[in-house]
């Protein structure tokens, strides 16, 4: 009981927000709200997006729930028609949801309409288009997939007795016992989605939209190897004895502790690994014969063309998606693209095949919407974009 009326506080504050200011000890207690997590900053954010709203109330799992909820709100919307009405009742109705409360009669004193609910025009709607979130899929070693999102917890024991245990978008391994054969588990994130796994030897992984990772249960034996596709930070346990390896399709990454980011998309024709802090080994495993390759920290070993190039790296560049931004530096417009479609989960089609091609720099929130970063590369009059449904049409301007 204490959890839900502390989730009511806060949605009352999130509603008062909206209508009036607020009293300067309402602001602090909501400011220590936001505060308090990294989840609650972000679902901050997108309480401010309007898309945001409305794709999260037309896609609430239990729809009876919603429409009662609709109806309560009804009357209040009318009293105050348009855009903030909508705003201050639906992001309040939305933060006790998110937060695990469910929808509860928190304005049950409020008339009930009759009127058919906003939700059911919603759900008419063409598709909106919204920045990703926590959400990924993990597979067992018995071929189970099991959802994972930031606001469900769980907790699953695996065959060799692993406890894995899913809560705010961290997924965690723990063994107490021997084994001699691990089982072994691989993580993915869908295109709009990002996920964080602590392994069983304590390293940590951010996991970018689109990628996966596999790895086992526990780290038996001279190695601990693991093996990725698309994008992941690492914070590496330190164990000299027992070398970490980042396998991809091309180059293997060996470290005893360090920080690291790699990215190894398929639609890439590169594999990039950035090294923050430590020192790691490259080695190309895709060609025979090829020597190691060391780095220092502030450098980036570029795979392409079958050799492995070291050049001085742009950590904020590289690291850019891990800290909620979209950094682009004279970047392709083609390569961009490819990280708006993974994060939106968007298509992206050209009319000009040297469109790709244009260049562009700026810096921005991954979570703001895509409608915002298309006008920024927009206002540099190089390029046009056409949205239709969750299909975006890039051409060249005209000016």
């Amino acid at each position: 009981m204490q959890q839900v009326r502390s989730h009511l506080e806060i949605a009352d504050l999130v509603v008062k927000h909206f209508r009036e200011p607020l009293t300067a000890q309402e602001q602090a207690a909501l400011q220590a709200w936001i505060d308090a997590s990294p989840v609650n900053h972000r679902l901050w954010e997108q309480l401010q997006q309007d898309s945001f709203l409305l794709q999260q109330m037309a896609s609430l799992p239990d729809e009876d729930k919603v429409l009662a909820a609709w109806e309560s709100l009804q009357p209040q919307l009318e009293k105050q028609p348009g855009h903030a009405g909508y705003r201050k009742y639906a992001a309040a109705a939305l933060i006790v949801v998110l937060l695990g409360a469910g929808i509860i009669t928190y304005l049950r004193h409020a008339p009930v309409s009759k009127q058919a609910a906003p939700l059911a025009a919603a759900q008419h709607m063409p598709a909106v288009i919204v920045p990703g979130n926590n959400k990924a899929r993990l597979l067992l070693g018995n071929g189970r997939v099991v959802e994972l999102k930031d606001s469900l917890e769980q907790e699953i024991t695996e065959a060799d007795g692993t406890r894995v245990k899913s809560r705010a978008a961290v997924l965690t391994y723990h063994n107490n016992t021997a084994a001699a054969a691990p089982v072994y588990n691989t993580l993915e994130t869908p295109r709009g989605g990002e996920f964080r796994v602590v392994l069983p030897d304590s390293s940590v992984v951010w996991l970018n939209a689109a990628s996966s990772l596999r790895f086992p249960t526990r780290f038996n034996g001279t190695t601990r190897k693991v093996y990725l596709t698309g994008e992941a930070y690492f914070e590496i346990a330190r164990n000299k004895q027992q070398p970490f390896i980042v396998t991809t399709n091309g180059i293997a990454v060996t470290v005893t502790g360090t920080k690291f980011n790699v990215k190894a998309y398929p639609d890439e024709s590169y594999i990039n690994t950035t090294l923050v802090e430590g020192s790691v080994q490259l080695t190309q495993t895709a060609v025979a014969g090829g020597k190691p390759v060391q780095l220092q920290p502030g450098y980036q070993g570029v795979w392409e063309h079958r050799q492995i190039d070291v050049q001085e790296a742009y950590l904020e560049e590289a690291l850019a998606w891990k800290n909620g931004l979209f950094v682009f530096r004279s970047e392709p417009l083609g390569s961009i693209m490819r990280k708006l479609s993974r994060w939106y989960d968007v298509d992206v089609s050209y009319t000009s095949a040297a469109v790709p091609a244009l260049r562009f720099t700026g810096t921005i929130r991954k979570y703001e919407s895509i409608q915002k970063v298309l006008d920024m590369l927009e206002l540099t009059q190089k390029v046009t974009f056409k949205i239709n449904g969750k299909n975006i049409s890039v051409a060249g301007s005209t000016h």
